[in-house]
């Protein structure tokens, strides 16, 4: 009786959550007929329509993401509730893995903000990012679910790393996500990522391999190679680069610089909050180890260095009269590099130095902990960075941030859970709900009043 009891308290926030987020679907978010939406059902609702005919053309002339296709269709020609709900599941379910790997990672087990905090996560992103990736009924077929079905694949894994078992159910459970992870090409990247490297880790640590967990690279193999292998994946880049002339002229060095700078831009001026918060629970993760005086002080200079650096960006969006993605763009797409620029730049250098260098030294110091937020860390970064090598990397607006976004408020997560309890966590934990609290309104107002997704 008392174990049932403590289930239904622990399942209790995300029920709470599931039916706040349900709501918002029902009574917010609807179709938007001048975007992509109205594009696609017109297509579904022509009486010549077939699956097989949709699927062939899209694969040979726009991308492999045949998956993903198939859903937007399929949901498309039923009432649009089903989907609604797919989406509460899929957010619900962000909360839910993150309450439970930080567990696993070593959180406190008593903290009742926990599971609050967790289902904070998707709306600690910016709205410009959120909105179009997780509530536009297009964008959450390439951001919001294959990102849930990211997490659903290497789920099992980390549980088997930490725990040194898995189930032979939850690892067949992850099989048929494996599809939707591999349903957008960053999503896919990072899947085929950290399935290798956790299955790597679990083989170096436990000195032997689990046969199902090996088995679970080959679809994830084959999917990623589906998706990257379609002859329409060329026609796509060669119509999205029309607007971005200057691309095909960039090697490799210039389409890593590209990416970098519009990553700075973008994460470290409207999408601030989340850099700020992970910074924030690094210092004070740092400050409970019970450091040495010069560590405290190289501490202080890392987050004066990153305050510098938030500083400079700031200037450079007053200097520039614009904001610093719109500062991106225009400088890459004219090959004019102005002042402002190379102090958007320089700012986003310092702040990214400093976080690489905090993130080191809870490394050396918590290897546990530390190692898993670097993971985190490295996840959101390249995530971002692999923009630089598409000619969408301004064209999308900030929804491509989606993946950099959610990794790091899972890095965010695993460093509040293993937190003790304190004021200034207290604090954290505040101005976390409080922004997440300011988002969804935001996104209320937005589906209310606007046409269009907001895509920064």
């Amino acid at each position: 009786m008392k174990k049932a009891a403590e289930k239904h308290r622990r399942l209790a926030p995300f029920l709470v959550f599931f039916l706040l987020v349900f709501a918002f679907h029902l009574f917010f978010v609807r179709l938007m007929p001048k975007t992509d939406d109205g594009n696609f059902l017109a297509i579904v609702s022509d009486p010549s329509f077939t699956y097989a005919g949709w699927l062939r053309a899209r694969y040979l002339t726009v991308s492999g993401r045949t998956v993903g296709e198939f859903l937007l269709a399929f949901f498309l020609k039923r009432p649009l509730i089903f989907w609604k709900l797919l989406n509460s599941l899929a957010i619900t379910y962000l909360g839910w893995f993150w309450v439970r790997i930080s567990l696993l990672i070593g959180g406190k087990s008593g903290a009742a903000s926990l599971p609050i905090f967790c289902c904070c996560g998707l709306f600690t992103a910016a709205v410009s990012c959120l909105n179009p990736s997780a509530f536009w009924f297009s964008g959450s077929f390439s951001y919001l679910l294959p990102f849930a079905g990211l997490l659903a694949v290497i789920e099992p894994l980390i549980g088997f790393y930490f725990t040194g078992r898995v189930s032979l159910g939850r690892l067949l459970l992850s099989l048929p996500c494996v599809l939707l992870a591999t349903m957008q090409e960053q999503s896919a990247l990072c899947c085929a990522a950290l399935s290798v490297l956790l299955i790597a880790a679990v083989i170096v640590k436990q000195k032997r391999a689990n046969a199902f967990a090996l088995l679970l690279l080959a679809p994830i193999g084959l999917c990623v190679f589906h998706l990257f292998s379609a002859p329409g994946v060329r026609g796509r880049m060669a119509m999205e680069s029309a607007s971005f002339e200057a691309y095909h002229s960039y090697r490799l060095i210039e389409k890593l610089f590209c990416g970098v700078s519009a990553f700075f831009a973008n994460a470290y001026f409207l999408g601030a909050f989340l850099p700020l918060l992970f910074t924030v629970l690094l210092l004070l993760k740092l400050r409970q180890t019970e450091p040495k005086k010069a560590l405290k002080k190289f501490c202080f200079l890392c987050g004066l260095f990153e305050i510098i650096g938030f500083l400079l960006i700031l200037l450079s969006a007053v200097c520039s009269k614009t904001l610093p993605h719109i500062l991106v763009r225009t400088a890459f797409q004219t090959g004019q590099f102005s002042s402002a620029f190379w102090l958007l730049f320089a700012g986003g250098c310092l702040i990214t130095a400093a976080i690489f260098a905090l993130t080191v030294i809870l490394i050396v110091r918590e290897k546990k902990i530390g190692l898993s937020i670097g993971v985190c860390a490295a996840a959101a970064f390249f995530s971002a960075l692999v923009m630089g090598f598409s000619p969408t990397v301004f064209a999308s607006g900030q929804r491509v941030f989606f993946y950099t976004n959610m990794f790091l408020f899972t890095a965010c997560a695993f460093l509040f859970s293993s937190l003790d309890e304190g004021r200034q966590k207290t604090a954290a934990f505040r101005a976390t709900v409080l922004y997440a609290c300011g988002t969804f309104c935001l996104d209320c107002v937005a589906f209310k009043l606007f046409e269009h997704p907001l895509m920064g």
